[in-house]
């Protein structure tokens, strides 16, 4: 059963940290995924002595940019608090941003409501270092999200947390690595990209091998799985 899991996750694949069992038996579970090579910007960001941390149902936020200040981040949080916080909605909120770094990573670590002095559910992961323009294309494509670029006209200030917000149903994320477990998606953005890397793959066939790989490659990533086991015991 295990041997059929793995080989249904697939080499682009990935694995949620194992859960309890209900029924005392061993169960697996596939679900479409996404896994990149990039993980969080802090310890910080991570429980206590915990070495990863599981994010359910996030919204996402794609930044195509570099984050310094905090009145770069000071819109998307009013927004935060507006949309959720004073609705008594913890619903954690992802940055997956290119560069960050100053007060605007000091102000995601402290995470603090101020008028409560409740820590927010904020977390910020960073952009693989190959390919970034290529990784945005794709991180948007999964998560829905419409990302931020200062450079192609569409900034922080426009920005519309509910409709410019990406989702996926959850996320597991260390400081090297983030696997992304995604909504089944008819988007058109997604199913525009996966048909374009189709097409291009056909078109590349006696063509440029690296071009191709990098293709194929891409569209291996977006079709991917991820699993879930969970064992019997309570740990």
């Amino acid at each position: 059963k295990v041997a059929e899991f793995v080989r249904q996750i697939g080499p682009t694949g990935g694995v949620m940290p194992p859960e309890y069992s209900r029924s005392g038996k061993l169960e697996t579970e596939v679900a479409p995924g996404f896994v990149f090579q990039a993980g969080l910007y802090d310890k910080g960001f991570l429980p206590m002595g915990g070495t990863s941390v599981r994010i359910d149902n996030p919204v996402v936020i794609v930044i195509d940019d570099e984050l310094n200040l905090y009145e770069d981040m000071a819109p998307l949080i009013h927004q935060y608090e507006k949309e959720y916080f004073n609705k008594g909605v913890q619903r954690p909120l992802v940055f997956i941003c290119r560069d960050m770094g100053g007060v605007a990573l000091a102000t995601m670590l402290l995470r603090e409501h101020k008028g409560t002095g409740i820590t927010l559910p904020f977390y910020c992961i960073r952009y693989p270092q190959v390919n970034p323009g290529q990784f945005t294309e794709d991180i948007a494509a999964v998560t829905g999200a419409r990302p931020i670029n200062k450079m192609k006209g569409y900034l922080m200030k426009n920005f519309n947390l509910a409709k410019d917000g990406g989702e996926v149903e959850s996320m597991t994320v260390n400081m090297t690595r983030t696997v992304i477990s995604r909504k089944e998606s008819d988007s058109a953005t997604y199913n525009g990209l996966i048909q374009r890397l189709e097409k291009q793959i056909e078109e590349l066939a006696n063509a440029d091998v690296e071009l191709l790989q990098s293709a194929k490659d891409r569209l291996s990533a977006l079709r991917g799985m991820v699993g879930v086991i969970r064992i019997p015991g309570a740990t």
